[in-house]
């Protein structure tokens, strides 16, 4: 599968589409497999910091705060839009948790 992640909300076709948009593949992954999502989930956190402007500068409180927003966001929305189960434990949330948000 092919998907975006950023800070929109996911949408059919297995796509996430968002404000600032980075593709994440994982059509080479076998995302049922713990070995497999946590490349996922590697390949998600790089493209959620991608998509909220990259680590701001140490000491710009502002800055991080909406940042780790952001990112959080960004991730909860990834995983969501996933849908696997998997993925969802290794994130640390389970399923409904991450899909009720």
């Amino acid at each position: 599968g092919l998907g975006f992640i950023g800070t929109a909300a996911a949408q059919a076709g297995g796509s996430v589409h968002a404000k600032n948009q980075v593709l994440v593949s994982y059509a080479d992954l076998n995302i049922s497999s713990k070995a497999g999502a946590e490349v996922l989930l590697f390949r998600l956190r790089v493209a959620a910091s991608k998509s909220c402007g990259g680590v701001p500068q140490m000491g710009d409180l502002h800055a991080e705060a909406a940042y780790d927003a952001c990112f959080k966001q960004a991730l909860d929305g990834a995983v969501a839009h996933v849908g696997s189960p998997t993925l969802a434990e290794l994130y640390g949330k389970p399923m409904s948790q991450v899909a009720g948000r």
